[in-house]
């Protein structure tokens, strides 16, 4: 334990250094399987971590953390699994291990379930684990894998036909990441321990650049992660130049002095021009569909194509996963505000006022709803 070099970070090294005590008692009542129960000491610490810094710096919510060792191995489920596979005279044994006849059911070649010392094969661990999502009822699962585990999907596929799962197995595989620093493209090697954690990516660049730069590029595309664009405080930074949006956004409605709430309640009753809410003092924006007729200059138009577009683009998305495309709208969408912006008077508009109003409203509306399903948020000020 602490051998090896390439992975042995300082945090690495303390966690070590808290299970001594724990390692010394393994040398003492189990010597044989030393190694083995001292990694997965470290593995718990590792995932504890892990999942830590996945809840509480990346800000993402699981509704269950699932334990191999608790759920499968403790619970006796690969023996379970293999006796089902059995029954339906799937397996046999080939040169000491036991194999699974995937290539019936569309795989290219049969795969090991036991290898010939007798431990499980990861392929065993993930069909239990699926077995075990299956049982639970859902009628969708989706797996999200890396580039090397391409040629995992066709017998992951044919444990969906074998045990006759109705439900939908999706597999997403995403591509390599690499990072550009200085204008280079740093080669990194997990194997050589030559790796960039996202903890230190995320203290680098901070968590909405972090998410932006991850989301903006399709999954089957290899990605290039540049440090110092993500850092970068310009319309060149794209989520820089969405955000700057939203706070112009703000700041026009706070310069008008419309009450916001009324505007967005619209259970209360619309009021007309020239009236103040009494309660807030500030005049009410009237949304007669005759001002909002008045919005037909061609960046007022191209602005409202480019919002009613919205829940076409989550449609799309949840039918195909294809989660670039979402940035790739929010981008467009301040773009085109800020067309507008430029090429049409908004405050002190006269008659066109009140609608122009209504339309940056919407406008904020939207962006928000984006920036928020996007996991990243949307200062009012720059």
């Amino acid at each position: 334990m602490g051998q090896g070099t390439s992975y042995l970070t300082e945090r690495l090294k303390d966690q070590i250094s808290n299970l001594k005590n724990a390692i010394q008692n393994l040398k003492q009542k189990n010597p044989e399987n030393l190694f083995g129960q001292a990694g997965y000491l470290m593995a718990k610490e590792i995932q504890k971590d892990n999942q830590k810094f996945i809840e509480k710096g990346l800000g993402i919510k699981f509704d269950k953390w699932f334990s191999e060792e608790k759920e499968l191995r403790k619970k006796k489920e690969f023996a379970k699994t293999i006796k089902a596979l059995e029954k339906k005279n799937l397996t046999y044994r080939k040169d000491g291990a036991w194999w699974l006849k995937t290539a019936e059911f569309g795989d290219d070649e049969d795969r090991v379930l036991l290898r010939s010392d007798g431990a499980a094969s990861y392929f065993l661990s993930d069909i239990a684990y699926h077995l075990n999502k299956f049982k639970r009822g859902f009628k969708k699962i989706i797996n999200i894998w890396g580039a090397d585990h391409q040629g995992h999907v066709k017998r992951m596929q044919s444990v969906k036909k074998i045990f006759d799962w109705p439900g939908e197995l999706k597999i997403l595989i995403s591509q390599l990441v690499t990072i550009k620093e200085a204008g280079q493209v740093k080669k990194l090697s997990k194997r050589k321990g030559d790796v960039i954690l996202a903890e230190d990516l995320l203290k680098e660049v901070g968590l909405d650049a972090t998410r932006w730069f991850f989301l903006e590029k399709s999954l089957n595309t290899h990605m290039e992660f540049d440090l110092a664009l993500a850092k970068e405080r310009s319309e060149k930074n794209p989520v820089f130049y969405v955000q700057y949006a939203g706070a112009r956004i703000h700041s026009i409605l706070t310069k008008s002095q419309i009450s916001i709430r009324q505007l967005a309640d619209k259970s209360l009753p619309r009021q007309q021009a020239g009236q103040t809410n009494s309660k807030s003092q500030i005049p009410a924006l009237p949304a007669s569909r005759s001002n909002l007729k008045q919005l037909n200059h061609q960046s007022e138009l191209a602005l409202i194509k480019k919002l009613i577009q919205f829940p076409e683009v989550i449609e799309d998305i949840a039918k195909d996963y294809q989660v670039h495309r979402f940035t790739n709208y929010v981008y467009q969408l301040a773009t085109i505000f800020n067309i507008f912006y430029r090429d049409v008077k908004v405050l002190g508009s006269g008659e066109n006022e009140s609608a122009r109003l209504a339309l940056v409203f919407l406008t904020r509306q939207i962006l928000e709803k984006c920036l928020k399903l996007l996991g990243i948020s949307a200062p009012e000020k720059m």
